[in-house]
């Protein structure tokens, strides 16, 4: 389920975001009261979007509490400002890839925009899938290169007899590759 993370001290700008936000799917939504509980919050759990209301921390240093936060979270950020401010905070946080919105928001835009967020999480979520994935294949060949090496080693095989032998036993076992690497580490190593 999307889970919003409300940056806002403004009751007006919550309310507005909230109504925008519900109409859209997300209706996991927190608050954050300060720049402190935001960055705690970001460290305890991920959220789908992160908006900030700017201005939000009491100090002149919202640059730097937006950079801090977007540190803490890989989630997607907007940070919404006033008309007078917008050119310059933009141009700062588009290079770290943290989306600026110009107030007053109208909903169309905003509705655009989410469409967008929704798009690009989902393009995201089915990357790091494929990246997850990935790992997992680099992981199960080290293990059976580990198992080859140790076969090579103890049983005086070449690579390729080693290959031969981790994949006849997977086939005739019916288990995987891994299973069998796994095996032959832990005889080998154990006896040592």
């Amino acid at each position: 389920m999307p889970s919003v993370l409300i940056c806002a001290h403004q009751k007006e700008s919550r309310v507005l975001l909230k109504s925008f936000l519900c109409l859209h799917g997300f209706h996991d939504l927190t608050y954050a009261d300060d720049s402190e509980q935001a960055l705690r919050l970001c460290t305890h759990r991920h959220f789908t979007l992160i908006l900030v209301d700017l201005p939000f921390t009491k100090d002149a240093h919202e640059v730097s509490f937006l950079l801090k936060l977007h540190e803490t979270s890989s989630t997607f950020m907007i940070t919404i400002v006033a008309q007078s401010k917008y050119d310059v905070l933009r141009e700062q946080m588009e290079r770290f890839g943290v989306f600026t919105m110009m107030k007053p928001i109208l909903r169309e835009v905003f509705s655009q925009f989410l469409a967008f967020v929704k798009a690009v999480q989902h393009h995201y979520g089915s990357m790091m899938m494929q990246q997850q994935h990935l790992v997992e294949q680099i992981k199960e060949i080290k293990l059976i290169d580990r198992a080859k090496c140790l076969l090579i080693e103890n049983e005086y095989l070449t690579e390729e007899e080693a290959h031969k032998q981790i994949e006849k036993t997977a086939m005739n076992e019916r288990v995987t590759r891994k299973a069998i690497a796994q095996r032959i580490i832990a005889e080998y190593e154990e006896g040592r």
